[in-house]
């Protein structure tokens, strides 16, 4: 499996977690808090990880996993532009431009960490099964 194919997986996977979230928020008419922004976030960035090292027999590392951060972190910074402008038109409430871009630059430093971290546990914690064809 390529970067590209990670990528692909976790964009599918974060965007149905998104709108999954959204559905039980709203059927609970409970009130969304960061915590479940970060659950939504962390959950298929571990899932692409594990489904990329089941897939290729390897874990991510090196230039692909500097790779696959940076475009996680590329799709889910877009992600969140798309749901506030979709949200924006919707509810007809506008942010100033400059409290628009201080929250992405907020929410983009804290969610960078998050996928860093989680890149990283999965590698360590999933094992990679040793076989003929394995890479070292």
């Amino acid at each position: 499996m390529s970067v590209t194919g990670l990528l692909c997986r976790f964009l599918a996977l974060y965007c149905a977690w998104i709108v999954a979230d959204a559905l039980v928020l709203t059927l609970l008419h409970a009130t969304p808090t960061r915590w479940n922004h970060l659950v939504a976030l962390a959950g298929p960035v571990a899932i692409a990880c594990v489904w990329f090292t089941v897939k290729s027999g390897y874990r991510i590392e090196g230039s692909e996993k500097r790779r696959a951060i940076i475009g996680m972190w590329i799709l889910n910074l877009s992600t969140h532009a798309v749901f506030a402008l979709v949200s924006s038109l919707v509810t007809a409430m506008w942010l100033p431009l400059d409290a628009q871009l201080l929250l992405l630059a907020t929410v983009g430093a804290y969610t960078l960490f998050l996928i860093l971290a989680v890149v990283n546990l999965t590698g360590k914690l999933y094992p990679v099964k040793r076989g003929k064809n394995a890479a070292p």
